[in-house]
């Protein structure tokens, strides 16, 4: 297992710092995710930078450069689709190769999932926002574990996502 860091890709706050905190800028509206209990991701296999200036990337065609001299068979990353389901390309590049994989992120609020590659990883009963006279809205928000199966072992060398402000990355682990 491989965690990959992204904190120089980030341009975005999807979690509330501090209880009432005004910093979350997920949606352009100023919604995002309630301020997690200090352990909630303690034992999962990503870092999840939810106490940051910034926690998340919306997708503009980054490329991740991956620093690892080890094979991995899968990729698996904590996403979300921010105003719907979205099937995008991401590529994955090797030496002197790339393969393009068509993955689904899923809706944010969605709260149940049927997708196969993805799973619930962190849902909250309610959204925060700015816009709101009282701050909080009674509407489910989840993150989701996508994993991508690449086809054969791989040395990779980087991840390239597409170009979608709606599709955003909170973490990346190799396996």
């Amino acid at each position: 297992m491989i965690k990959v860091n992204i904190k120089n890709q980030f341009n975005n706050k999807a979690f509330q710092c501090s209880e009432g905190g005004k910093e979350v800028t997920l949606t352009p509206l100023g919604s995002g995710f309630p301020l997690p209990s200090a352990n909630t991701f303690e034992k999962s296999n990503y870092d999840i930078h939810y106490a940051d200036d910034l926690d998340n990337f919306e997708c503009k065609g980054n490329i991740v450069d991956i620093h690892c001299s080890d094979s991995v068979s899968v990729v698996r990353l904590i996403a979300l689709g921010l105003y719907g389901d979205y099937h995008e390309s991401v590529v994955i590049g090797e030496d002197n190769k790339t393969t393009e994989y068509k993955v689904t992120f899923p809706f944010m609020h969605r709260t149940s999932l049927s997708v196969k590659e993805a799973k619930l990883f962190y849902t909250s009963e309610y959204v925060v926002s700015q816009s709101s006279l009282s701050g909080v809205v009674k509407q489910g928000i989840s993150l989701f574990e996508i994993e991508i199966n690449l086809y054969q072992q791989t040395k990779i060398s980087f991840i390239k996502f597409p170009r979608h402000l709606g599709v955003h990355i909170f973490a990346i682990t190799l396996f």
